[in-house]
């Protein structure tokens, strides 16, 4: 059965989703502003810094919004008895609306498609972090514990006088056994 009241966690949700949505408005405004208010346009530090705080804010908005995503496509909005209807007829019929346009509808397929190759470029991300961690700590190990041994611990095993280097000199058998012990 559908859930009929909102939550005071979905209304938070919602209130939080209500303040990104308008400050990025406001970033919007600021800028086309910027433009319009003068006849030539704005230095290209200042166009690089709004740039870049509209995409930092578009990033945050669509990461909010992805992370709820559930609650956003089963809100249903109807209008209070207050609303006023008449003058705001476009933005009811829009609010209203049970299906997406055709054009908004392939926008969000995009963006369905998109959030997947986000969260699988993550997974690989945190797989290459953990792969990198674990490389390192290998690479330690093995330059601090085996880099200067020259005969495997099989090897050592069996004994270094049975081994057969090839060499006209025989191995050195006391510097070797002095390794056996640390091992311990």
């Amino acid at each position: 059965m559908a859930q009929t009241a909102i939550t005071a966690d979905d209304l938070k949700y919602l209130e939080q989703t209500r303040q990104r949505l308008q400050q990025l408005t406001n970033n919007i405004a600021s800028l086309k502003q910027d433009v319009l208010q003068n006849q030539l346009l704005p230095n290209w530090h200042s166009l690089q810094a709004s740039a870049v705080i509209l995409a930092n804010n578009i990033q945050a908005l669509t990461s909010h919004l992805s992370k709820n995503s559930d609650l956003l496509s089963s809100t249903v909005v109807y209008p209070t008895p207050n609303y006023p209807g008449r003058e705001q007829e476009g933005l009811l019929g829009q609010l209203l609306r049970k299906k997406f346009e055709p054009e908004v509808e392939s926008w969000v397929e995009n963006g369905k498609k998109t959030a997947i190759e986000l969260k699988d470029v993550e997974e690989e991300e945190e797989l290459k972090t953990w792969a990198a961690e674990w490389i390192a700590l290998r690479v330690a190990k093995y330059a601090i514990e085996e880099a200067g041994n020259m005969y495997t611990a099989e090897e050592k095993e069996k004994g270094l006088e049975n081994i057969r280097t090839g060499l006209k000199n025989p191995p050195k058998i006391d510097d070797y056994e002095d390794d056996d012990d640390d091992d311990d």
